[in-house]
């Protein structure tokens, strides 16, 4: 959505002479949480997890009409931990360009534009680590806050 929405700006970013990783839509939905997972999460780390669990159900919803899968992508997530832990990525240096007008509106497109800065772009995910950091991050944020709540 973020590139679909603006595409003229994802455009011009790629199009600047600066640092820029790509975690595109490709990678990030190799990352999946079911409700058992967020289930598990609440159960585990009930402020944050059960925030998680009941706010997730819209896009649980979302995710099974439009796949047929009742999942939910780790979009955001796994573009924090590609930052965080990018030995979980495997990147490509590549030219990116944006598709600004007519029916493939928001579509990146890889090596065409000669002259781009290259931009390092995530083509591979180890979707069971990120899921696992990620699962695990939100207990430890949740174990902090509640030892703010009793100190």
């Amino acid at each position: 959505a973020n590139i679909w929405n603006d595409p003229d700006a994802a455009d011009a970013v790629f199009a600047a002479d600066w640092d820029v990783t790509m975690i595109g839509l490709d990678v990030t939905e190799k990352t999946q949480c079911t409700p058992d997972d967020f289930a598990a999460l609440a159960d585990a780390a009930p402020h944050i997890g059960g925030f998680l669990q009941q706010a997730s159900s819209f896009y649980f919803d979302f995710h099974e009409a439009k796949t047929g899968k009742r999942s939910c992508f780790m979009h955001d997530p796994s573009a924090i931990i590609a930052v965080t832990d990018p030995a979980l990525f495997g990147f490509e240096d590549r030219t990116v360009s944006v598709t600004c007008n007519g029916d493939e509106i928001g579509r990146t497109v890889t090596g065409v534009a000669t002259d781009r800065r290259t931009t390092r772009i995530a083509m591979t995910v180890d979707s069971a680590s990120v899921r696992a950091i990620f699962l695990s991050q939100i207990k430890a944020a949740d174990r902090c806050a509640q030892a703010r709540k009793t100190s």
